[in-house]
C-alpha cells in the first residue's frame, strides 16, 4: 500500500490572516489617534484649569490684601453712610457709621424742611467729630435720584460740602444708585 501524498495549501488561510492582521492594525492606529487627540484635549483642559487656578489665586491674594488694607483704613477712620429712601410717601435719609446699620439715624426730609435736614446732618457729624480726636471722617452719600427731590439733594450736598470745608478731616463722596445699582465704582 502506498501512501498518497497529501498537499495542504495554506494560501487562502494566509490571505485571511493577513486581512485580519490589517484590520487589527488599522483599528489600533485609529484608536491610537483617538487616544492621542483625547490626551491632547486633556492636556489643553489641564493647562486652562491651571491658568484659571493661577488667576483665582492671584485674585484671592489681592482680595486678602484689600481686606487687610480696609481693616487698617476702617480702624483709623470713621466711615459714615447716608442713603435716601421713600417710606409711606415720606422721603427719609438714613445715616449710620461703620457697618452697623442697626444704630442708624433716620432724618425725615421734605421740600419745606431742608433747614431741618441740614441741622440734623450737622448735629450727627458734629457728634462724630467730637468723639474721634481728629480721625478722618469719610461720608458716602448714596442717593436714588428717583426718590429724592432736588431741594433735598441740594440740602444734603450743601451741608456735606460745608462740613468738609470747615473740618479738614471730613471728606464726602456722592453716588447715584440709579446709575450704579450694585454700588460698584
Amino acid at each position: 500500500m502506498r501512501k498518497k501524498d497529501i498537499v495542504l495549501d495554506f494560501t487562502s488561510l494566509l490571505d485571511v490572516i493577513m486581512i485580519l492582521l490589517f484590520i487589527v492594525i488599522s483599528n489600533t492606529a485609529t484608536a491610537s489617534a483617538k487616544v492621542s487627540e483625547e490626551a491632547q484635549q486633556t492636556k489643553d483642559d489641564l493647562a486652562a484649569a491651571e491658568a484659571e487656578i493661577s488667576d483665582l489665586e492671584y485674585r484671592l491674594q489681592a482680595k486678602e490684601a484689600a481686606e487687610e488694607s480696609y481693616a487698617i483704613y476702617t480702624s483709623e477712620a470713621v466711615i459714615v453712610t447716608m442713603f435716601n429712601s421713600e417710606k409711606d410717601d415720606a422721603h427719609i435719609l438714613t445715616v449710620f457709621t461703620g457697618e452697623d446699620s442697626e444704630d442708624a439715624v433716620t432724618i425725615t426730609m421734605g421740600e419745606n424742611s431742608t433747614l431741618n435736614t441740614k441741622n440734623r446732618i450737622r448735629s450727627y457729624i458734629g457728634e462724630i467729630l467730637n468723639s474721634t480726636e481728629g480721625q478722618p471722617v469719610y461720608i458716602v452719600f448714596r442717593y436714588d435720584k428717583y426718590t429724592i427731590y432736588r431741594s433735598e439733594f441740594e440740602a444734603v450736598r450743601e451741608e456735606l460740602g460745608r462740613l468738609s470745608r470747615e473740618h479738614k478731616e471730613v471728606f464726602f463722596k456722592e453716588k447715584d444708585l440709579a446709575e450704579d445699582p450694585e454700588g460698584k465704582e
